[in-house]
């Protein structure tokens, strides 16, 4: 496999098309396919509103639990029952936050494949486990939109895809042969579908 480090980049990954089992994934339609023509938005949720209820749900979540606290508390202490209703409500909001973070991680995936996006961010990941490449920025991955579309829920084009990248989404890994693992544009995530 070649290695690649572009100056600026803070990893060195075999992009997509190194990993041999790229042509036999590409033939078979595996591979996000980026069209010439903006795509039509056709996921939905979109990977932009599914963020959204994710801020949305943590923001709940944090109201829930102060009010728990503002509620429960007498004397700066919580009572009993006052402790299971505070661990209660925290268990909810976690998981919440949980299933709200995997259907924009579902989302995000759905779109890429299709060759486009509504979500961008520079530093981010909605799976739990580090990146192979090591932690880019407390466990963080880098992001790079530039080989896809970057769409508008109603369709209009952000950015248009320039030439030469290989576009994020589902490419055969580099480390598990026939398993798909998530390229962001930049590196390799260690989050495989079929690992959730």
């Amino acid at each position: 496999m070649t290695q690649r480090q572009d100056p600026g980049r803070y990893v060195t990954t075999p992009r997509p098309r190194d990993v041999p089992a790229f042509g036999r994934a590409q033939a078979a339609g595996l591979t996000p396919r980026v069209p010439l023509e903006p795509p039509q938005v056709s996921v939905l949720p979109t990977a932009r509103s599914a963020r959204r209820d994710v801020a949305v749900v943590g923001v709940a979540a944090v109201a829930a639990i102060v009010t728990v606290l503002l509620v429960a508390g007498q004397d700066g202490r919580l009572s009993w029952p006052a402790v299971a209703s505070l661990l209660g409500v925290s268990a909810v909001a976690v998981a919440a936050l949980a299933v709200a973070v995997r259907r924009w991680g579902r989302s995000l995936v759905a779109e890429l494949q299709r060759g486009y996006t509504t979500c961008t961010f520079k530093l981010g990941r909605f799976w739990v486990g580090a990146a192979p490449d090591g932690p880019v920025s407390n466990g963080w991955v880098q992001w790079d939109w530039d080989a896809t579309w970057v769409l508008r829920p109603d369709g209009g084009v952000q950015s248009a895809p320039s030439d030469g990248g290989d576009p994020p989404g589902l490419y055969p890994s580099p480390r598990r042969e026939g398993v798909l693992e998530l390229w962001t544009g930049h590196q390799w995530t260690g989050y495989m579908p079929s690992d959730t």
